[in-house]
C-alpha cells in the first residue's frame, strides 16, 4: 500500500467513525449549531472574565486563566472550522466564525492564511516543507530559545530568520506556483 493509499484508507475511516458516532447519537446532527454556541459563549465568556476583572470582581490571577480556557475553546474551533467541520455549506457562517475566533486570539495566525499552511500541513507532516511545524518550533532543540519561542510566534521566526526563510522556500516550492508573481504573492502571505 502506498502513502498516498494509507493516507485515504486513514480518511475513510475516520470520516465513516463520524458518520457512525452521528447515527448514535442524533444530537450531534447539530453540529453547526454547536459550533455557533461554543464560540458565542467562549467569546461572552473572555468578555465578561476581563470585564469582572476591571471592576475588581475578580483577581488577575482567575482572569487569565479563565480567559485562556475561554481563548483554547476557540482555538480548537479554528482548527475545525479550517477543516470546515462547521457550516460547510455556508462558507460565509464558516468565514464569520475563523473572523471571530482571530479578533478574539489577535496575536495568532491568521485563519485565512493558516488554512492553505494547515491543509499542507496534514499532506506533508514532518518534512522540510512542513512550514506550520516549523512555525511552533518543532524539530527545534529544547532549550531557553525554544521555551521563549513556543510562547511568541513572532519571536520564533525572529530568533531563526534563516530557518524560517529555508522553510518558507520549500513551502512555496511545494505549492508549485505557476509563476514568480504567484511565488511572490505566497511569499508575501507568509
Amino acid at each position: 500500500m502506498t502513502d498516498a493509499q494509507k493516507s485515504e484508507h486513514i480518511r475513510s475511516v475516520v470520516l465513516q467513525a463520524g458518520e457512525d458516532l452521528r447515527a448514535r447519537h442524533p444530537w450531534l446532527r447539530h453540529q453547526d449549531a454547536i459550533g455557533a454556541t461554543i464560540m458565542a459563549v467562549s467569546l461572552l465568556g473572555m468578555v465578561a472574565s476581563g470585564w469582572l476583572y476591571v471592576e475588581g470582581l475578580i483577581a488577575w490571577w482567575v482572569c487569565v486563566p479563565v480567559t485562556a480556557i475561554f481563548a483554547s475553546f476557540i482555538h480548537e474551533l479554528e482548527h475545525d472550522l479550517i477543516h470546515q467541520m462547521y457550516f460547510r455549506s455556508q462558507p460565509w457562517a464558516n468565514n464569520l466564525m475563523l473572523a471571530l475566533g482571530w479578533m478574539a486570539r489577535a496575536s495568532t495566525v491568521n485563519p485565512f492564511v493558516r488554512r492553505k499552511l494547515h491543509l499542507h500541513h496534514h499532506k506533508v507532516s514532518g518534512t522540510e516543507s512542513d512550514l506550520e511545524e516549523r512555525g511552533i518550533t518543532n524539530g527545534t532543540p529544547w532549550g531557553l530559545r525554544r521555551l521563549l519561542m513556543t510562547g511568541d510566534n513572532m519571536l520564533s521566526v525572529f530568533l531563526r530568520p534563516n530557518e524560517m526563510r529555508r522553510a518558507t522556500a520549500k513551502y512555496i516550492q511545494s505549492q508549485k506556483p505557476a509563476n514568480r508573481q504567484e511565488a511572490l504573492k505566497m511569499a508575501a502571505e507568509q
